[in-house]
């Protein structure tokens, strides 16, 4: 059911009745608050199991929906101020094309898909002996003069790009009235349905994105801003193309804004915001411009490709909330957990996702065109023998010893903690299955307050141990602690003992990181 902004809240009307000694059903009607009440009568009562689901999603039972007349039984409207379930609008909704169906020269063979606002069925061209897609506005939208010409405008856009990348539109049709779009027909999965099983790997996330920028370049070169980009939106193929889908709130202009749309109970929101623009798009993946019902351009779709690369590579969403104006406060509000990319992603990709989610219009990528570069770049690097050499070197346990830090007082004691910390290091060396970075490679470090993390990702490494020593007579105070690479305490330990037993510490801090 739709409302407008201004229109009343949507109710519906369950009307219940018990036949003499039979079986209790229920006509499910309903009806918009309006002047007058206009039921729509169902041609027959589904069982009341069947339309109600499971009984933990069943709405109370009160005596007073059911009363006894000695006439015959009649319904009995019980009226509540609320949507009906998402699960009986559209999973128990048949689809309206059945098979057979003939749309201009294609034959409809079966559903493929429906959402709130269409349906998408297989089809076989006649003419040509292909299959095809076929896409028709859901139920009660081919009415909308406004869906009507979105519709219309998406397969206009479509007609005017031609990309390897971009679903090709084959025709608009008309049937009974109803328009209907014929488009390729592409085999596989979305990036969706793929992301269900995990997160990808760094190679397939800058193998699919480069190609989703190859796609939003082409349709940016002819002034068209997507405006939905998301996992959904976008197929991967068995040959390893990606198609990108759904143009319905494409626009050709990138200033001003469309014309206020009606709500609809879809993922996709198109509900009006305010007086200065409408929200158009899918929460999660909205730029903060578009969440603020602002005008966008091309940079709007860098941001939802930076969003689909972090959820690529982190298996999650890079914005989530229990509801969507708690999503849309996160984007306008907070930054995306960074942290939560794994430590296999190389630094360049890092940065250029920061740089596609920088809530700045004005410091994002300039276009889809310099992504694609950039992610091609990176790929070109990762398959490089030295970053394939470093990737295998990742996998092996590995460590950086840092210079230990002389508390004391006394220069000379400098050159102590030197060869305390270089006696260290080549008792690790000598641990079989352990990569210990060298001594030259640490040297820069010495006197400096290091950044572990940085240094970590500098020599490769996946732990770093630093220390410091206290001497005073004839004892020593020598503290340890290994560090991983992104920044957490792995173990630490404190030794006070004689100068006489300094070799033994070393050969204990040796044993304990081993």
């Amino acid at each position: 059911m739709n409302a407008g902004s201004g229109s009343s809240q949507p109710i519906s009307i369950r009307c219940f009745c018990r036949p003499p000694r039979a079986p209790a059903t229920i006509a499910h009607r309903r009806m918009t608050a309006s002047s007058t009440l206009r039921p729509r009568r169902f041609a027959t009562e589904p069982p009341l199991r069947d339309l109600l689901g499971p009984a933990e999603s069943r709405p109370p039972t009160r005596r007073s929906q059911v009363r006894c007349r000695s006439r015959p039984w009649r319904p009995i409207p019980v009226i509540r101020a609320c949507a009906p379930p998402a699960r009986m609008r559209y999973l128990r909704r048949p689809m309206p094309l059945a098979p057979g169906t003939r749309i201009g020269h294609y034959e409809v063979l079966g559903p493929l898909g429906a959402g709130g606002m269409g349906e998408v069925y297989r089809a076989r061209d006649q003419r040509l002996g292909r299959t095809v897609a076929i896409k028709s506005l859901g139920e009660g939208f081919a009415a909308d003069p406004e869906r009507v010409a979105r519709f219309e405008r998406e397969a206009r856009i479509l007609a005017s790009l031609h990309h390897a990348n971009i679903a090709t539109i084959y025709g608009l049709e008309e049937s009974g009235g109803t328009p209907y779009l014929a488009l390729e027909f592409v085999e596989g999965e979305t990036l969706a349905d793929r992301l269900v099983r995990g997160a990808v790997t760094v190679a397939e996330t800058l193998d699919f994105g480069a190609q989703v920028a190859s796609a939003l370049d082409a349709a940016h070169e002819q002034g068209v801003v997507h405006r939905d980009l998301k996992p959904g939106n976008v197929m991967l193929t068995p040959a390893g193309v990606v198609k990108v889908l759904d143009f319905g709130l494409a626009k050709n202009a990138p200033s001003g804004t469309d014309p206020a749309p009606s709500q609809s109970f879809v993922p996709t929101l198109t509900m009006g915001a305010t007086a200065a623009g409408v929200i158009l798009g899918t929460a999660p993946y909205m730029s903060p411009e578009q969440a603020r019902g602002k005008a966008v351009d091309r940079r709007t779709d860098v941001w939802a490709l930076g969003c689909v690369l972090y959820e690529c590579l982190t298996g999650r969403r890079t914005f989530e909330g229990e509801t969507t104006s708690d999503v849309i406060a996160r984007i306008l509000e907070r930054e995306p957990d960074y942290d939560a990319l794994p430590a296999s992603v190389p630094q360049r990709l890092r940065d250029l996702v920061r740089r596609c989610l920088t809530k700045s219009v004005a410091d994002r990528p300039r276009d889809a065109g310099d992504l694609r570069r950039e992610l091609q770049s990176i790929a070109t690097d990762q398959s490089s023998p030295r970053a394939t050499a470093e990737r295998a070197a990742g996998s092996t346990p590995s460590v950086a010893v840092l210079y230990f830090e002389n508390l004391g007082q006394d220069p000379e004691n400098d050159y102590f903690c030197a060869g305390i910390t270089e006696d260290i290091l080549t008792d690790l060396s000598k641990l079989k299955g352990l990569r210990v970075a060298s001594r030259n490679a640490v040297t820069r470090y010495r006197g400096q307050s290091a950044d572990i993390p940085g240094v970590a990702r500098d020599l490769n490494v996946r732990a770093v141990l630093e220390g410091t020593i206290r001497r005073a007579a004839d004892r020593v105070r020598i503290t340890a602690q290994l560090v991983s690479a992104d920044g957490f305490h792995l173990w630490a330990e404190r030794y006070d003992r004689k100068l006489d037993d300094v070799f033994a510490v070393q050969e204990e801090i040796a044993s304990s990181i081993a």
